[in-house]
Parts: C-alpha cells; structure tokens; sequence
C-alpha cells in the first residue's frame, strides 16, 4: 500500500467520524426527542412515598394505602 493510499484512508475515516458525530448532534438536538416521559407525572396524581402523617410513617404500608384510598 503506498503512503498517499494510506494519507487517503486515514482523511476518509476522519471525514466519516465526523459525519457520525455531526449526525448524533443533530438528532440529539432536534426538537422532541428530549422528552423523557416526564410530562406524564403531570397529568396523574401519585405519592411516591405514601400519604404519611403523624400517625403513618412514610414509605409504610399504610401510607401507601392511605395515598390509594385518597386518589
């Protein structure tokens, strides 16, 4: 393999790494594809750690039924 031919691989590979990372970029920053679900949370009630009070501790049982029973 003669050198040039060698030069030529070397610039090619460069330019389709490029490309490849010109086109991660751009999907990754095209509008829409950065929702990650999140906008469903909104829109139902939930209680990660239980409806607790005084009386129920958090992450219980029943604080867990308690934020069931309350919707």
């Amino acid at each position: 393999m003669q050198p040039h031919e060698i030069v030529m691989i070397i610039i090619g590979s460069i330019l389709l790494a490029g490309l490849l990372v010109l086109g991660l970029i751009a999907f990754l920053t095209k509008p829409g594809t950065r929702k990650c679900g999140l906008e469903k949370l909104t829109k139902v009630k939930f209680a990660h750690r239980g409806l607790h009070n005084g009386e129920r501790a958090e992450n219980s049982l029943s604080a867990f039924r308690a934020a069931v029973e309350a919707g």
